[in-house]
């Protein structure tokens, strides 16, 4: 071989060996969803999520979405994330009180604080820094927290007419587990747990007579098909979701800088899926109404009902935290989460609810802090 020749075999293997090595490099995450494409979840949080991740790390971590179940239901998801089946997904830890007693005893918290911006920040602030039993959790489970979004309070959607708390007796009501269950148990009806994403089956086939989630699945669902009457029923904002739950080796893999970045597009996302909620509620509502669906804020007597519940809620709590969930000493979980929602709600207050502006200040307040080289390992 000549020596042009052996110089030129030495520029061709090294060019070979980086194109490997940048092939090696660019990682792409498997995620899965179980909701579909139009779900506030997906549209405002998964997909943006997926962008920002790609923009951010120039093409060196991607993110590709298996939505609708394809990979793993909305109970096998956190299951799934820990074996490695995916690499990030969807949680609803609501699913798995025993297993995460912690933050479902936050979400039993669910009167404190109603606004689901607000409650998105607080949430996800004490887990992130402030509940180390919550991670232990996260850890012991096989899923690395990164954030939390709530919805706005939820709604009966009902196939048949509610024109006193009388008529609510005895139906067969889609809950979303936690209080929302215990204020149909209040109301003389039977909650059923029924996943978001099969409520509309339910519904349509009779197993249920009527759905308390997310005004929004009216029109995200189709619930509107088969619904009558709506009841602007406000016991509270759900908050048991680990919006993008990671395995652990695949958390670990990423540089420091790569896991900055997903905590604070996972913020992003979880302000954007709060925000969606809240206007795709309006917006279902206001169509429902066009559709000749009544929708009506409860009566005095519901009203009475209702205030009774969430005040005996809210006393109960400490008794609660300790003999449901389990844990010794629960007041100080509850007297942090009181505290965050106040401090939340005054600078929700200052920036007049800008969703962009909350989000600068909570990767200011809250995800600058947390040591990235250390956190989820």
């Amino acid at each position: 071989m000549t020596y042009m020749k052996h110089l030129t075999a030495i520029a061709l293997a090294a060019g070979m060996a980086a194109g490997v090595a940048g092939g090696a490099a660019a990682k792409e995450l498997k995620a899965s969803v179980h909701l579909p494409p139009k779900n506030n979840t997906v549209a405002d949080g998964w997909e943006p999520f997926a962008e920002g991740v790609k923009e951010r790390t120039d093409g060196e971590v991607t993110v590709k979405l298996f939505l609708g179940g394809s990979l793993l239901g909305p109970k096998a998801a956190s299951e799934g994330i820990r074996d490695g089946m995916v690499d990030l997904g969807y949680v609803i830890v609501g699913y798995h009180p025993a297993e995460f007693p912690h933050t479902a005893f936050i979400n039993d918290m669910a009167a404190i604080g109603t606004n689901a911006l607000i409650v998105t920040a607080a949430t996800t602030e004490l887990i992130l820094t402030q509940c180390e039993p919550c991670r232990e959790e996260y850890k012991q489970r096989g899923n690395v927290y990164t954030g939390t979004y709530a919805v706005p309070p939820m709604v009966i959607m009902s196939s048949k007419m509610i024109d006193s708390p009388e008529d609510i007796k005895g139906l067969k009501i889609r809950s979303a587990g936690a209080a929302w269950d215990n204020f149909v148990k209040a109301v003389g009806a039977t909650p059923v747990n029924v996943p978001s994403s099969e409520q509309y089956e339910a519904q349509s086939r009779g197993v249920v007579d009527a759905s308390f989630h997310v005004a929004a699945s009216l029109k995200t669902y189709g619930l509107w098909d088969m619904t009558k009457d709506v009841l602007l029923v406000n016991v509270g904002a759900y908050r048991a979701i680990n919006t993008f739950a990671f395995n652990p080796d695949t958390w670990a893999g990423l540089t420091d800088e790569q896991r900055r970045i997903m905590l604070e597009e996972a913020s992003d996302a979880n302000f954007g899926i709060a925000a969606g909620y809240m206007a795709t509620d309006r917006e279902a509502l206001e169509e429902s109404k066009a559709k000749g669906i009544r929708v009506q804020e409860i009566s005095d007597e519901f009203k009475a009902i209702r205030d009774e519940y969430v005040a005996a809620e809210k006393a109960g709590l400490v008794e609660k935290g300790k003999g449901t969930r389990g844990i010794e000493n629960p007041e100080p979980l509850i007297e942090k989460m009181s505290a965050l929602v106040d401090k939340w709600t005054q600078i929700y207050e200052e920036v007049d609810g800008d969703v962009d502006a909350l989000r600068e200040r909570f990767k200011t307040d809250v995800i600058s802090k947390v040591d990235v080289s250390t956190y989820g390992m």
